[in-house]
């Protein structure tokens, strides 16, 4: 088993701990607060507030802040706030939010550093008692806490957990817990005289105690409304200050509940110091994903992977309006780590990271035109409509009525998709003139590419990046590039390999290309032609392509020569070789052929011509011509090479049953047909009596097929030899072999 793949840089949700790590210029806010906290005189409660959105960094600059005060309490011991830190959000329901709240400030108390000696410590512990029976007395007496709230508020009960106390501390704890248990059993006293006790107790601190507040959006309604009540209910105590991170509009959406739909001037009663985040600056957002980007794709991607051309126009584009906060840019670069990971390979990086940097953020901020452009892929990867834009138009305004943001949609797609450019800039990307391009860059916007953005893999059938740079990589290695096309063709990827490599365009421009093309037509002798609809695109071509543009890349005759020799030479294969030489070779002298390129000189042909005769030959007197799934056309080539060789040797076959079965393989053609409004592909076969004829009088082609045994010969032979027989009844007809009209009616027949 392989090892799995390093997972790139991932970033927790977690705010940062220190000022050192301020990546958008809080540090100075924290500090301030932080200071103005310490100077504030502590003769009343202070309930200050920092507002802000979800997401936007609250927790960091409280982390900031109680980091300052950590700071000034170690350098002025006289100055130092005692800070406890209550997080509403880990405690479930009413009851046990009410208990933990005054369970907290109690312990608080006790474990003040003003009660360091045993008299402070017990004075302490009566303190704490006090709170302990004023929360019980809220609860009954003024209604502010709720019923079940009343039975929670207890100090310290057995299933509350003691925050940041010790065992020293626990042990404190559970001594006032259980002094506070014989004081409430005895005769309560008023809500009033309990109150004016307990500011004394807090006016006797000579310490302020700070409480921070977090975590507030994570609770209910009804939750954020019974802390706002346990927070007035203490407001009174002097050296006490409360400092809540909340966002302000769901603090007001929830008061209103209580405050007859005025929450926000419940609010302005409860905080007295409010304080706004500040917004991050885009400039610090933007850097910090562009930096996280860095550490992701560096390590990834080879230079000529990244386009720096196309990123700036992708990104200020677009990309960049969707990251308002750390928050979205850490989740963003979470997704793009992971993404990453599944496109990375040995070699290459199987899509175009500029298009993957845009799509992933449609992915996360734009989910519904994410789904758009998955369920468009034909349109996105066509040219567009000739006739008219009403399609696109249509589209592209679906697109704009699901975006969040619409501006910065409609600019990121025509940077993926540049089909949308006639919309948006009136202008036409032809993709035959830029297929090649889109194509060796892993574009989205080329149809083969595009499904591995929207399926985060490699789709079946396709052939991955590092395969195809390892192939290039090894282009002058005859027997390094033999392995790869062999390892494609058994796992069934040799045409789409075959596709791909059309779109390398160093392997036209290599110093010595016939390794290369030797490579190339030697595994392609027993790969097999493949049907596409109405035409039969035979994969050999793709052989004949690349020498064909290679030659015609080739200046110089003497070179162009030599090549084409040693193409032919030096390759061990039949067909392809034959294939290739239909192709770049001249017309005979005195035949006529429209196509005459002169890619290789009459000399050079000639040469050439001589060498696949021979070929063919020895070929055919081992007995492998007869064989060759392709006779037809290696028969007919060999006719086209050296006429007298190729009927010599087809007249010897005649004057066997099996081979003269065989032979009439090389001339029984097949033609296709395509009914007019239907999707149906006919097949049908066809034969020219003359060409039998050619070979041997039709008696001695009758002679042969009569001493056959059916047995011996396959379905597709006594095919074969059906359209022997239709062939001669068509002649004594006085019909043409070629009598398209009489052959249509038959296919008609046959279907």
């Amino acid at each position: 088993m392989s090892k799995p793949k390093a997972f790139p840089d991932f970033h927790p949700d977690r705010p940062i701990t220190s000022a050192a790590q301020d990546a958008l210029g809080r540090k100075g806010f924290s500090h301030a607060i932080a200071d103005r906290l310490v100077a504030w005189h502590g003769r009343d409660c202070l309930v200050a507030a920092i507002y802000g959105g979800w997401g936007t960094g609250k927790s960091s600059v409280k982390n900031m802040i109680v980091e300052r005060l950590g700071e000034i309490g170690t350098a002025k011991t006289a100055e130092a706030l005692h800070v406890l830190e209550f997080n509403p959000w880990q405690f479930s329901g009413s009851e046990q939010l009410t208990g933990e709240f005054f369970a907290t400030l109690s312990e608080s108390l006790v474990e003040h550093p003003a009660s360091s000696s045993a008299k402070a410590k017990k004075q302490a512990v009566a303190s704490a008692e006090r709170l302990g029976l004023y929360s019980k007395l809220l609860g009954a007496g003024s209604g502010i806490l709720s019923a079940g709230a009343v039975a929670a508020s207890v100090l310290f009960p057995p299933a509350a957990p003691v925050l940041q106390a010790g065992a020293k501390g626990a042990k404190v704890g559970a001594d006032a817990a259980k002094s506070s248990r014989t004081l409430l059993d005895k005769p309560a006293p008023s809500l009033r005289a309990l109150k004016q006790q307990l500011k004394s107790d807090f006016s006797a601190l000579k310490r302020k105690m700070l409480v921070v507040v977090d975590d507030i959006d994570r609770l209910t309604s009804d939750e954020v409304c019974l802390l706002f009540r346990l927070i007035k209910a203490n407001s009174d105590f002097p050296n006490l200050i409360f400092l809540l991170l909340v966002q302000r509009e769901s603090a007001v959406t929830a008061l209103d509940s209580i405050a007859n739909k005025e929450g926000d001037r419940f609010l302005e009663k409860i905080v007295q110091v409010p304080f706004d985040l500040p917004e991050p600056s885009a400039m610090a957002v933007s850097a910090a994903v562009i930096e996280g980007l860095n550490k992701i794709l560096l390590p990834l991607l080879r230079d000529q992977e990244w386009d720096d051309k196309r990123f700036p126009d992708v990104w200020h584009g677009g990309v960049r309006d969707y990251f308002v906060n750390l928050r979205e840019a850490y989740r963003y670069l979470n997704a793009m780590a992971f993404t990453c990971g599944v496109f990375r390979s040995a070699k290459a990086f199987e899509v175009n990271p500029v298009d993957l940097i845009a799509i992933e953020a449609l992915r996360l901020f734009e989910p519904a035109v994410f789904d758009i452009i998955a369920q468009n892929k034909n349109t996105l990867t066509s040219d567009a409509p000739s006739h008219s834009k009403k399609p696109l138009e249509t589209l592209f305004e679906q697109f704009g009525k699901a975006a969040k943001s619409k501006k910065a949609v409609e600019s990121i797609l025509p940077n993926l998709f540049p089909v949308l450019e006639v919309i948006t800039d009136n202008m036409h990307h032809s993709r035959s003139s830029w297929a090649k391009s889109w194509k060796r860059a892993r574009r989205a916007c080329d149809p083969e590419f595009f499904d591995r953005y929207f399926q985060i893999c490699l789709p079946q059938g396709q052939v991955s990046e590092s395969d195809i740079h390892e192939f290039v990589s090894a282009v002058s290695d005859y027997q390094a590039m033999s392995a790869q096309l062999a390892k494609w063709s058994q796992a069934g990827l040799l045409e789409p390999a075959l596709a791909r490599l059309e779109a390398q365009e160093e392997l036209a421009k290599i110093a010595d290309p016939v390794p290369f093309v030797c490579a190339l037509l030697d595994s392609l002798e027993n790969a097999g032609s493949k049907p596409t609809g109405i035409f039969d695109w035979d994969i050999a071509n793709h052989a004949a392509c690349w020498a064909r543009d290679i030659l015609k890349r080739t200046k110089d005759p003497a070179r162009r020569d030599a090549f084409a020799k040693r193409f032919v030479e030096e390759s061990k294969a039949l067909f392809p070789v034959v294939n290739m030489c239909r192709w770049i070779l001249p017309p005979k002298p005195g035949a006529k052929n429209e196509e005459d390129e002169k890619l290789v000189t009459p000399e050079a042909a000639a040469v050439i011509r001589g060498n696949l005769g021979t070929r063919l030959k020895q070929w055919a007197t081992q007995g492998n011509l007869l064989k060759h799934p392709r006779i037809s056309k290696l028969y007919w080539s060999w006719m086209y090479f050296s006429e007298a060789d190729a009927l010599a040797w087809a007249r010897q076959q005649i004057t066997t049953p099996l081979s003269a079965m065989a032979l009439l393989r090389a001339f029984v053609g097949e033609s296709t047909s395509n009914p007019i409004g239907s999707y149906y592909v006919g097949k049908h076969k066809n034969l020219s009596l003359k060409s039998l004829e050619q070979v041997a009088p039709l008696t001695e082609w009758d002679r042969a097929f009569a001493k056959l045994k059916k047995p011996a010969f396959s379905t597709d032979d006594s095919a074969n030899l059906a359209v022997y027989e239709k062939a001669k009844k068509r002649r004594q007809k006085g019909l043409p072999d070629n009598d398209w009209g009489t052959m249509r009616d038959e296919f008609e027949d046959e279907e």
